[in-house]
């Protein structure tokens, strides 16, 4: 009897042990296909936050579905592209004409959920060598200035001082970031930036941690903001033409130029074999190594694409220059901003964001997606928007919008807009989907670039409206 209770007694206890195995078990084939897969956790991550998602029927290899891991590595190739007349990359509908899409993959760099003490353009798989050795030359050095050595190097300092009439928009000031860039590091220059109008870039940017602190110096201020005007320089050929002068400390630039430099970054990107697109490609993880936005407005953008429901490469956007040297009138205002809407559901279902000069276009804009079933989402604060270069003595806080608006609109896809750089600065900061925008015809558009008889609103079968908590941050921490 004894005997037949303890062997009952061990099968009881046989059978307890079976689920912790099952588990133990489990986890090691878990650990295994991670380890065989060599999936990244910035993969995970991606797909957690609506950056990168799974769809055998769109990405595939020989008719065949490719792996996780596959899809990873072709979305961060600058060099794949992906064709359907079905459905698009990242699991979006594609308008009813077919286009190409590129992928550039660079919107998983930087993952600001992973905390990291290393330079952050070491985690870039888009930006190339040269530009990482530039980085990481350029904080090195930054640490050894001083009062007393600083005139034993070169500089480049971008920026828009008391002494300037006229600096430009936020765009024109920003937009020539990348070739600046790669001008100072083909030259052996420390590259600065440095606002004194409307109120100092910091106010509204900052460097990011593990980033590159381009603030400028206070000892350098003082010998800068004394150059003459006639040495400034606002010409891309002149830019290039005093790089060589091997005398010259200080190099003071003022670009304004259609092509903000991508020409010649291009030229010089291909020289050393890498992509005919590079300047945009390399865009986004340039702009996210300079720049994270100051926490006012970082948590200003997180709530209202939360309280929106924008999710992240999601909606689509418009950018309406309705004020641009006079005002056209309600009635021309209101047209154009119709207009514009039925341009970008050309392109996507919605919802749309909407940012203008304009707070009457923002409001028609609104109203106008109430009369077609779809959301559209504005600031609408009463008032028209400042422009940066047309503005003093203001409060910092009567600029956040510019900042936000930008922001907001770099986590969309599609994009339409009329005039000017300030949607165009976004989609390059997104790095999504560069091929899908297009131009909205207004007074000072071209015809041949914008339909000016205007676009045909589109009705799609869904608008993706689903339940949506934004994961933060969206942005990487200051650097103090």
């Amino acid at each position: 009897m004894r005997s037949k209770c303890r062997s009952m007694r061990r099968r009881l206890t046989s059978l307890r042990c079976i689920p912790i195995l099952v588990v133990f078990l489990y986890s090691l084939m878990l650990l295994f296909m991670q380890k065989r897969l060599n999936l990244r956790d910035d993969v995970y991550l991606a797909i957690q936050r609506g950056y990168l998602e799974y769809s055998p029927a769109t990405f595939q290899r020989n008719g065949k579905p490719l792996a996780l891991i596959d899809i990873y590595n072709q979305t961060h190739h600058t060099s794949f592209e992906a064709k359907s007349s079905a459905t698009a990359p990242l699991g979006r509908k594609l308008p009813p004409a077919e286009r190409d899409v590129t992928l550039i993959g660079n919107q998983l760099y930087p993952i600001p959920l992973r905390p990291s003490n290393e330079a952050i353009w070491e985690q870039s798989t888009i930006l190339p060598q040269w530009a990482k050795d530039y980085f990481a030359w350029h904080c090195q050095q930054r640490k050894t200035l001083t009062q007393d050595n600083w005139s034993n190097m070169r500089y480049i300092v971008m920026g828009c001082f008391h002494s300037d009439a006229k600096c430009g928009g936020t765009a024109d000031r920003l937009q020539p970031l990348p070739f600046v860039l790669r001008a100072a590091a083909k030259s052996k220059h420390m590259l600065f930036i440095h606002w004194d109008v409307p109120g100092p870039l910091e106010a509204f940017l900052l460097p990011p941690q593990g980033g590159i602190n381009w603030r400028l110096p206070e000892d350098m201020h003082e010998h800068i903001a004394a150059i003459p005007q006639e040495e400034v320089i606002r010409t891309v050929t002149v830019f290039l033409h005093q790089l060589e002068n091997q005398e010259e400390v200080i190099t003071r630039i003022r670009i304004q130029s259609h092509t903000h430099g991508s020409e010649v970054y291009n030229e010089w990107a291909m020289a050393m074999g890498e992509s005919p697109h590079a300047w945009r490609e390399h865009f986004h993880d340039i702009w996210y190594t300079f720049f994270t936005p100051a926490p006012t407005i970082a948590k200003t953008v997180e709530d209202e694409m939360e309280r929106s429901a924008l999710v992240p490469g999601k909606f689509a956007f418009a950018h309406i220059r309705a004020l641009y040297e006079f005002d056209p009138g309600n009635e021309s205002i209101k047209k154009w901003a119709e207009n514009a809407l039925n341009c970008v559901s050309e392109l996507n279902a919605g919802p749309y964001f909407v940012s203008s000069d304009s707070y009457y276009a923002k409001e028609v804009a609104v109203e106008y997606g109430k009369r077609r079933n779809v959301r559209v989402v504005a600031h609408l604060d009463g008032q028209d928007p400042v422009h940066v270069d047309r503005v003093k003595d203001l409060a910092f806080s009567e600029l956040y919008p510019v900042f936000i608006d930008l922001y907001i609109m770099s986590f969309g896809d599609c994009m339409v807009y009329n005039m000017g750089n300030f949607g165009l600065l976004a989609k390059l900061i997104s790095g999504r989907n560069s091929t899908c925008k297009a131009r909205h015809w207004t007074i000072g558009v071209n015809k041949a670039s914008a339909k000016k008889e205007g676009c045909q609103w589109i009705n799609w079968t869904s608008h993706f409206e689903q339940a949506f908590h934004l994961q933060r941050p969206l942005f990487l921490s200051p650097m103090y």
